[in-house]
């Protein structure tokens, strides 16, 4: 065979073994896909637990593995405050589980916060918790439909609402039933009511496996429309009992598009940390007669601006939207005799709230000034704060100072008086003889966080002063009543 032979018999070899070549890549591709169809096509194994960090001391039960652990795609909160139902999916399939998303109904409950398509290394477990720690979004254990919880909790009869988890992996969905209710702690708030697995108090639970409820359904190609859910819950900031290990984790805050982010632990602080966002609505009129109606409205931990009918107005309407706790302050004046408190409304689904009802009197009372809704965190040990005096105040003016928190006891400066108390909102009053540069340091040993706002109201002549006190108490809805009182 001559040489030039060889050369064209070398030639003409290569592009059957480049064709070799790229059969045999295409072969591996072509297997790897089907691996990951097939991840796609068999039901994941699905678990759910109880989070609970809010409500020490602890049970013991706390679900682990958690954020922090190794090979934990979270998608949550990072604050060590939570009060959640949780759910944990494990990739157990030998290949990467991608467009995941997952979604919950607990009755007319719908929750979708965590994206809708989420990628789960082999060999990795995916948690999906609460995503905001200001105001609890995944609280299943006191959200509708749940009985009221705190402050007043219904123990008795419970919701017999069953969750259930939808698991979409690419165009398959399965579904996942809690039929022992752990996520709704026994159809009651766990916290204040004895569940199943023992309380009240602590609300964790470790991981239980869910079975699968019937077959794999075909999942449209359209994404899913978020409705959050509201939450009712009080928003503290416990003491930190749990060190998570610094990890590289999926973690959101109030969003439904997590990121890949690197968690560091949280420490906490004793310097509590001020959220001055409100915008108050400052339109002194004065009163043509002597009395003047004051209404206090606050909510959950829902934002939602507030709404009053006519003649009241607003001093304050603050929304809550920094995650703090909505509070409006109306006020108009009214005539000697018994006086039916405003209705305020908010624009949020409450299932906690309060309102209460102050009569000033005075010669031509009006509205002076306000001190803007301010949120302060909750730090271990306790927190206090000076609340500024109102914009415009005066000699002679009477201040009310409004708070909302969970804390129990609020402490104020000397010479104040608490006036009524609405649930979580208590009202208190002073008159000052001349212009404070503040309203003194006001603190609580409570952990939990807190908001306040405060107004002042004059006089044409005279100081005014606080004639009744009324009030509609603690309610469990949007609209809140303020009460009623006797004008003189």
């Amino acid at each position: 065979m001559s040489p030039r032979k060889i050369v064209l018999d070398h030639r003409a070899r290569r592009p059957v073994v480049s064709i070799t070549l790229l059969a045999a890549f295409l072969l591996v591709a072509g297997l790897a896909r089907g691996m990951a169809v097939q991840a796609s096509s068999s039901p994941p194994p699905v678990a759910i637990a109880y989070a609970d960090t809010h409500h020490p001391p602890s049970n013991g039960r706390f679900p682990t593995p958690w954020y922090g652990s190794p090979d934990v795609v979270y998608v949550g909160t990072t604050v060590n405050d939570w009060d959640s139902g949780s759910i944990k999916i494990d990739n157990t399939t030998g290949a990467d589980m991608t467009g995941v998303h997952v979604t919950m109904d607990i009755g007319s409950a719908h929750y979708d916060r965590w994206g809708a398509s989420l990628t789960v290394p082999v060999g990795n477990s995916l948690i999906l918790t609460q995503t905001n720690d200001t105001y609890i979004d995944t609280d299943t254990s006191d959200n509708d439909p749940q009985p009221p919880g705190w402050p007043n909790a219904v123990c008795n009869p419970p919701s017999a609402a069953i969750a259930v988890i939808h698991v979409t992996i690419g165009q398959t969905t399965f579904d996942y039933a809690d039929k022992n209710r752990q996520l709704t702690t026994g159809g009651v708030d766990g916290a204040h009511c004895a569940w199943w697995a023992g309380g009240p108090g602590d609300e964790a639970s470790s991981w239980s496996a869910l079975a699968v409820v019937g077959g794999p359904t075909p999942t449209p190609t359209s994404s899913p429309t978020n409705t959050p859910t509201p939450s009712p819950s009080p928003s503290p900031t416990p003491t930190p009992t749990r060190t998570p290990t610094p990890t590289s984790t999926v973690a959101t805050t109030g969003t439904s598009t997590p990121t890949l982010t690197t968690t560091t632990t949280p420490t906490p602080t004793r310097t509590p940390t001020p959220t001055n966002t409100s915008t108050p609505t400052n339109t002194p009129v004065p009163s043509t007669g002597g009395d003047l109606a004051v209404g206090f409205a606050e909510a959950s931990q829902q934002p939602g601006s507030w709404s009053v009918p006519a003649p009241y107005q607003f001093a304050v309407n603050w929304d809550g939207s920094s995650g703090s706790r909505p509070i409006g302050i109306v006020y108009a004046a009214v005539t000697p005799g018994t006086v039916t408190g405003p209705t305020i409304t908010n624009a949020s689904s409450q299932y906690a709230s309060g309102g209460s009802l102050l009569v000033l009197n005075g010669p031509g009372p009006l509205l002076r000034g306000t001190t803007a809704a301010t949120r302060v965190s909750g730090v271990a040990g306790g927190s206090s704060w000076t609340i500024a005096a109102p914009t415009g105040m005066r000699a002679g003016d009477v201040a009310a100072v409004y708070i909302n928190t969970s804390n129990v006891p609020m402490t104020s400066p000397a010479g104040w008086t608490q006036r009524h108390q609405d649930g979580q909102g208590t009202v208190w009053t002073q008159v000052f003889s001349s212009a404070p540069a503040n309203l003194g340091v006001w603190s609580t040993t409570d952990t939990y966080g807190w908001t306040y706002t405060a107004v002042a109201f004059g006089a044409s002549v005279s100081s005014p002063t606080v004639a009744t006190v009324g009030g509609g108490g603690s309610q469990f809805t949007s609209a809140v009543f303020t009460g009623s009182a006797t004008a003189p």
